[in-house]
């Protein structure tokens, strides 16, 4: 079995390349982190002041924005780049036709991944000028910057790999997107509801990883709470992202033929007689021989 892109990866960036959404998602991207820099920079124009502090605690205020601004379009374009990518093509018949050929199933679902991977690390890309020219004013951590951007190429992987690994089993692509949000949305909620379950006396105090769950605390708790997590925190966070991310992907890989051969059969075997219909067949009847139309 060979692993690799494969030509489908060519073939599916030119046909990316062609889809005037790739470049809107990008535009839209930028305006968004320009806009919640005017916003913030005119709320604080009057408190601003002209000393050094006051520029960074500025700088401080736009890593937050764009920082959290990043990781929601993340969130929302990752999913919705892989979601179609296993059920539009075997509801389209074009699946079926990559499984008759020489291409193997790690080559088909490797190359769909990192070809709707590449607009959105696009995405991400853009918004590294509009970081470098908010770092002028002072106030943001370089590593803290670069774990952040990190951190958000992972939530990246993780929600196309996942939206990827449904998409074989789906029959739509907004299925699928609904799916993959619904666990983005109950991974946010997970520490908030153990708290409240806390509060109310039903269950005990959540435990610290409940709070990894929550890609915004990771990415700003530099400035939320600072020195709350270390290296190895980091560390952890990435290996179990990157590791559902490896998994996901192995399950796409294994269960997409299975799955596609199992629906192409369904497919063609047409709706069965039942009971009455098969006892019927054997009763005496009129002869079809010398009228077909009858």
């Amino acid at each position: 079995m060979r692993w690799g892109l494969g030509p489908v990866f060519i073939y599916e960036c030119l046909a990316n390349s062609r889809r005037w959404q790739t470049y809107a998602l990008r535009s839209m991207g930028v305006a968004a982190l320009l806009v919640a820099m005017g916003t913030i920079a005119s709320s604080n124009m009057q408190n601003t002041g002209t000393s050094w502090r006051d520029y960074a605690d500025l700088g401080q205020v736009y890593f937050v924005a764009m920082i959290s601004v990043e990781l929601a379009l993340v969130m929302l374009a990752g999913p919705a780049a892989t979601a179609g990518a296993i059920c539009v093509d075997r509801a389209r018949g074009t699946l079926a036709h990559m499984l008759m050929t020489d291409l193997s199933d790690p080559e088909i679902v490797l190359g769909k991944l990192a070809a709707r991977l590449l607009p959105v690390f696009g995405l991400v890309a853009c918004t590294w000028p509009v970081m470098a020219i908010s770092s002028l004013l002072g106030g943001i951590d370089p590593i803290a910057l670069t774990l952040a951007f990190a951190i958000i190429v992972a939530v990246a992987v993780l929600g196309c790999t996942t939206a990827l690994a449904l998409s074989v089993w789906a029959k739509k692509s907004h299925e699928v997107i609904l799916a993959t949000y619904t666990v983005f949305i109950l991974a946010h909620l997970l520490w908030p509801i153990w708290y409240f379950l806390t509060m109310s006396g039903q269950a005990g105090p959540p435990p610290p990883w409940a709070l990894f769950a929550n890609p915004f605390y990771v990415a700003l708790v530099p400035y939320a709470d600072p020195g709350k997590l270390d290296v190895w925190d980091y560390l952890v966070f990435f290996g179990v992202v990157l590791s559902a991310s490896a998994l996901l992907t192995g399950v796409a890989v294994w269960r997409m033929r299975p799955v596609a051969c199992r629906g192409s059969i369904e497919k063609n075997s047409g709706p069965r007689i039942g009971l009455s219909g098969r006892i019927t067949r054997w009763l005496p009847g009129p002869s079809l021989d010398r009228n077909p139309v009858l």
